[in-house]
């Protein structure tokens, strides 16, 4: 029986040293350099980092959501496309289901807003940044519920849908005291150019009425 029990202990120890070997010990440790490159706005950085992270499936749970979640925040910061980011969902409903880190949470609603917008589905963008405002809101949170709306703006003045810009850039001056000046001023010059546009394609589309 002895004989029988040391191969099996003996194998057993083997698979133990290989599952330690390849849980990349490194990765937390790197990961938690990205999350300080991010919140420094360093992305490229972080983006080299996370590539030195090459076995994404044998990361605890909670690392590889990490992972995922970190490369599409380099993406988003650095203006590239976030459609190769496919695993992004899975990363929001994690995050999701913590609620107490409000920041965090409310970052799910900008990352799966930005890839809705590469998707192209800007109404489905606009539905995600307007629950993002409504919970940014409701945690008087307005730091972050100026970028959502900021976003949101970007999608409509995309669509030429410049009345609703116009209300929306409005809103955002009626908080102007907590808005930095240099970002007053831009809004101040948007509001003036969304409202010109506006009467442009107001103008077209009655010429266009007119000629039907």
């Amino acid at each position: 029986m002895k004989h029988k029990i040391k191969p099996i202990l003996y194998i057993a120890g083997i698979l133990l040293l290989f599952a330690t070997c390849t849980r990349q010990p490194h990765a937390s440790a790197l990961l938690q350099q990205t999350d300080s490159l991010l919140h420094h706005h360093q992305p490229d950085s972080a983006l080299q980092l996370l590539f030195n992270i090459k076995d994404e499936t044998s990361l605890p749970e909670a690392e590889r959501m990490k992972l995922v979640w970190n490369k599409a925040m380099a993406h988003y910061q650095l203006e590239m496309s976030l459609l190769e980011d496919s695993l992004l969902y899975q990363a929001i409903a994690y995050y999701r289901q913590q609620p107490t880190d409000t920041a965090r949470l409310l970052d799910t609603y900008l990352l799966e807003g930005m890839y809705l917008r590469w998707k192209e589905a800007n109404d489905e963008a606009i539905t995600v940044f307007d629950k993002g405002i409504a919970l940014a809101i409701s945690r008087k949170d307005t730091t972050n519920m100026l970028v959502l709306q900021r976003k949101k703006l970007e999608v409509l003045y995309k669509q030429s849908r410049f009345l609703e810009c116009k209300a929306m850039i409005e809103d955002m001056l009626r908080i102007a005291h907590k808005l930095p000046v240099k970002e007053h001023y831009q809004m101040v010059y948007s509001l003036a150019l969304v409202s010109q546009l506006g009467e442009i394609h107001r103008t077209l589309i009655v010429r266009r009425k007119g000629f039907n």
